[in-house]
């Protein structure tokens, strides 16, 4: 065999080569190859996150069909294995696991396996200020940055936290990606199953001027659920109203009028007077007032019977709530305006 080709790796469900198998690695090969002698090759590779089970490893020589070998081709595949693969397991009771993400492996998997109707709490902490993350989970599959079922989100401690809240009982698969990292980069991630939890709250921070209407996102909630929220100095501050609208949400009206400001206050749910986990330093009041912002985008260019999209942004700028805002747009000339997009262009001589 003269010139050179490329040999291809793969990970495969079992001893066959298709198509819908994973590329692990491609291995060069350069100089030809004299009748009746060996060579050797080899290649490191980051095996991606799949199922547990038993798996060949699949060598492919000339994988782009460089070389003519006329009716020798079907010897260029070989199967090696089956080899059991298997994903770390996190343990939802509150222990600690740790992993090190560096540039060449940013992907780390784990599997959790929950129980039916359960409260989980999965958070990643120990990145150093200079690294970001990305925790993403699905049930039964192992997720990717392009397909999961829940994504992770920055609590305001600098940490990810994510929850699985009324879980289906089976395995809920965890992907670690590390998307800014130095040379590597530590963590610790942890699952806690508790009866309630609270993951986050919305708003973070409101004005005194008038009531703050919250609504709270977690799991296990019930008609005995409320919330209080708590001081830096342990002075406690009760919502005069709580309302459960799902297991995951309720909301809760703040009478802010004599709150302290300006402290950062943990936010704690409570069921059957007990507290469960919340958010440290989840809640700031502040001074201020609303504001409305409002913009009309329109194209460069608009003319007589022409079809145009215009566009309207608004968005409370301020530190306190507003109604929400009833827009009125018009124009002059006879111009028709409608939310109706099969309207545009009816009865118009309409140029592009």
């Amino acid at each position: 065999m003269l010139g050179s080709w490329t040999d291809a790796v793969y990970l495969s469900t079992d001893d066959q080569w298709d198509i819908d198998d994973k590329l692990l690695a491609t291995v060069d090969h350069t100089g030809g190859l004299l009748t009746g002698v060996a060579y050797s090759g080899s290649a490191a590779a980051v095996v991606p996150g799949v199922l547990p089970g038993d798996y060949y490893i699949i060598v492919r020589a000339d994988l782009y069909n460089q070389e003519k070998e006329g009716g020798d081709e079907g010897n260029n595949i070989v199967a090696i294995g089956s080899i059991p693969l298997d994903v770390r397991a996190l343990v939802a009771d509150g222990s600690a696991t740790t992993g090190l993400l560096t540039r060449t492996d940013r992907f780390d998997y784990y599997a959790l396996h929950a129980e039916a109707n359960s409260n989980v709490s999965i958070e990643l902490s120990g990145l150093s200020s200079s690294s970001k993350a990305e925790l993403f989970i699905s049930y039964e599959t192992p997720p990717t940055r392009l397909s999961y079922d829940i994504k992770a989100t920055y609590t305001s401690r600098g940490d990810l936290e994510a929850m699985v809240s009324g879980s289906i009982e089976g395995n809920y698969y965890i992907l670690v990606y590390g998307a800014e990292l130095d040379l590597s980069t530590p963590y610790s991630l942890t699952a806690d199953q508790q009866p309630v939890a609270l993951f986050s709250v919305t708003p973070t921070y409101h004005g005194t001027g008038v009531p703050c209407t919250m609504t709270l996102n977690g799991g296990g909630f019930d008609e005995t659920t409320s919330v209080r929220f708590v001081a830096p100095d342990m002075t406690e501050w009760l919502p005069a109203e709580c309302e459960v609208l799902s297991s995951t949400i309720m909301t809760a009206v703040l009478d802010l009028s004599s709150w302290p400001v300006g402290q950062p206050m943990d936010v704690i749910p409570v069921e059957g007077g007990v507290d469960f986990p919340g958010l440290e330093d989840g809640f700031t009041v502040t001074e201020g007032e609303p504001n409305l912002d409002v913009r009309l985008l329109l194209p460069k260019r608009m003319g007589f019977h022409w079809t145009h999209t215009l566009w309207i942004e608004y968005a409370n700028t301020g530190n306190e709530s507003i109604l929400s805002p009833l827009l009125k747009l018009h124009s002059e000339n006879n111009a028709i305006l409608s939310l109706d997009p099969s309207l545009a262009g009816q009865q118009l001589s309409t140029f592009i």
